[in-house]
């Protein structure tokens, strides 16, 4: 049975995708093998999404600790692929 709701009033819809309707992962392990594999680099490409991805608490845990300053995410993200690359060498 079908519960009926009333969107009179209603203002705004608010969901969280990242990670959840967003294929984050595969989309940057297909990337980077496109980008880096024909320069002679080869990796587990989908480990290394998951090494990206596995920096990402941390560097938010160094923002909400006062580590470092707010950022915004990008700032974040690049930060945390140049700690996943130099894991990489």
């Amino acid at each position: 049975m079908r519960a009926e709701v009333s969107i009179s009033g209603l203002r705004a819809l608010f969901f969280d995708v990242f990670g959840t309707l967003v294929d984050w992962r595969t989309s940057i392990a297909r990337e980077s093998a496109a980008i880096l594999h024909p320069q002679g680099i080869g990796l587990d490409w989908p480990a290394f999404a998951d090494a990206w991805r596995a920096e990402y608490q941390p560097g938010m845990e160094e923002v909400r600790n006062g580590t470092i300053p707010f950022s915004k995410l990008d700032v974040l993200h690049r930060r945390n692929l140049e700690r996943s690359c130099r894991a990489l060498v």
